[in-house]
């Protein structure tokens, strides 16, 4: 598995576990959609919830010495998630969303070698533009052989 592909695995396994209420962006889009099964496309909300999801890949450790095609590279990164939820509507959708994602993901294991430890979230504890701010980050990490 390389990075690309990683990226790919996690982006799928978002789109199919998530929500289909709530309307996502994701990385280098400015369309909005919604997770169902063919997805669906939607707009910015004005007045409900929505998710925007990235997947970072961080610094790579070398794992073993060897030769070329016998080297294995300890490949890590997380995953960013920004939840808004509209100015005034209190934290319980907030929070629910947040640990929706995270519960798709922390302590799991997918695609055979990507495995996810843990994850968390915090408030962003200011109203901006009319919206209440969560932001998500989860880590994980896999094996790339070279």
């Amino acid at each position: 598995m390389n990075r690309k592909e990683a990226s790919i695995a996690i982006t799928n396994e978002f789109i199919s576990e998530f929500s289909d209420t709530v309307p996502v962006t994701f990385d280098n889009q400015s369309s909005f959609w919604l997770c169902t099964s063919p997805m669906t496309a939607s707009s910015k909300p004005s007045d409900s919830s929505w998710v925007t999801f990235t997947v970072e890949h961080n610094l790579t450790s070398k794992a073993t010495l060897g030769t070329k095609g016998h080297r294995r590279f300890r490949r890590v990164g997380f995953i960013s998630a920004q939840v808004f939820v509209p100015e005034n509507t209190g934290t319980s959708t907030g929070e629910d969303i947040c640990n929706e994602i995270i519960d798709i993901f922390e302590g799991e294991r997918i695609a055979t070698d990507l495995v996810f430890e843990y994850g968390e979230y915090v408030p962003v504890r200011n109203i901006d533009s009319g919206w209440y701010q969560y932001n998500i980050l989860i880590d994980f990490f896999f094996d790339e052989s070279k």
